[in-house]
């Protein structure tokens, strides 16, 4: 579509994924009362919000010539459930595989990985400010779910993009960090 791919089975994964994410972060909110019209407009959101970062996974895919695949995880999904339980939502409930033929392709997928990160930190911010101006519970479950998606990615755990990171660049990684784990905890906790 647009020539970009269209692949069933990673549709499916990206909706799973985000029906978990977007039910996690209505419990961190409401916990067991869950309002309908709530979880629709975070479902809704978790959807923009996935479907955003897919597209320009698949247009830096286009521009280089690379092969990645969103994959839905279930021990990250277990992860997202308790952090949520705690509380808050860590984007844990999936991760994108790679295919790279060559070590510059290797690069470029980990350089799109770094990219996603930061895309999902700017996001978060946004999402901060939006909603410092314009208070809404949309505006605040679009920061936590995004802050944490920002957070899960910087983990130097397997498979979340952080490892990845780590292993291409740990000066880079270390920077990351050093942005993602203070901006989350401001904009969550103390501002």
């Amino acid at each position: 579509l647009f020539g970009l791919p269209l692949r069933p089975v990673e549709i499916a994964s990206i909706c799973f994924a985000a029906l978990l994410y977007g039910l996690a972060a209505c419990y961190a909110f409401q916990g067991r009362r869950l309002e309908g019209g709530f979880v629709v407009r975070q479902e809704l959101l978790v959807l923009a919000i996935y479907y955003s970062r897919s597209f320009v996974r698949f247009s830096y895919e286009r521009a280089y010539r690379l092969s990645t695949q969103y994959k839905f995880w279930w021990g990250g999904s277990l992860l997202c459930l308790g952090s949520a339980y705690m509380g808050n939502t860590l984007g844990t409930v999936g991760y994108e595989i790679d295919a790279a033929k060559s070590p510059e392709d290797a690069e470029r997928i980990v350089k799109m990985k770094a990219w996603l990160l930061c895309l999902a930190l700017g996001m978060a911010v946004a999402f901060y400010f939006i909603n410092h101006a314009y208070p809404a519970k949309v505006f605040q479950t679009g920061r936590l779910m995004m802050s944490g998606m920002a957070l899960a990615e910087i983990l130097p755990i397997a498979p979340m993009p952080g490892i990845k990171i780590y292993r291409w660049k740990k000066v880079v990684w270390v920077a990351l960090a050093l942005v993602t784990v203070p901006t989350f905890f401001l904009i969550n906790y103390i501002f």
